[in-house]
């Protein structure tokens, strides 16, 4: 049995200022004319009766505004800090941490975890995933590299 939205706490530390894109924090990067920080709240208020999100200090305002039924907090220096503070703010008694910069999770791998976290009292989904790296400059791949580069 899945805990009840109410009682879930969605936790999405968005808070890096991004030095390796080179294009902004990536929450704030675009799909298809959409903030990724907006396809994740679209997915997480589905699944939580509580989402927080952590967002550089400067963003705050402007992520609220994008985000309405979300709690935008400042974010840590680091994303361990940023957890801790959305974990600090949250009233459910279930918790689940989710990245912005993957957006492609869905609704039903969300509830799947938490259905596992009932039964055994915390649990994850975790892939390692087969994406190339690559060096971006002006908005183009400009080299490509092998994971383990």
């Amino acid at each position: 049995m899945t805990p009840a939205a109410g009682d879930v706490s969605f936790l999405v530390p968005a808070a890096g200022i991004d030095q390796r894109l080179g294009m902004g924090p990536k929450a704030f990067l675009e799909l298809r004319g959409r903030p990724l920080l907006c396809w994740i709240a679209d997915k997480a208020l589905q699944v939580a009766g509580e989402v927080l999100v952590a967002v550089p200090a400067d963003r705050v305002d402007a992520a609220a505004e994008l985000l309405p039924g979300c709690r935008v907090i400042a974010g840590g220096g680091s994303r361990h800090d940023s957890v801790a503070r959305l974990a600090r703010a949250a009233t459910g008694e279930w918790c689940l941490v989710h990245d912005a910069a993957r957006p492609f999770a869905s609704v039903a791998l969300f509830r799947g975890v938490l259905a596992a976290a009932r039964g055994s009292g915390c649990a994850g989904a975790f892939l390692d995933p087969e994406v190339p790296v690559a060096r971006i400059g002006g908005g183009l791949v400009l080299e490509g590299f092998d994971r383990d580069q």
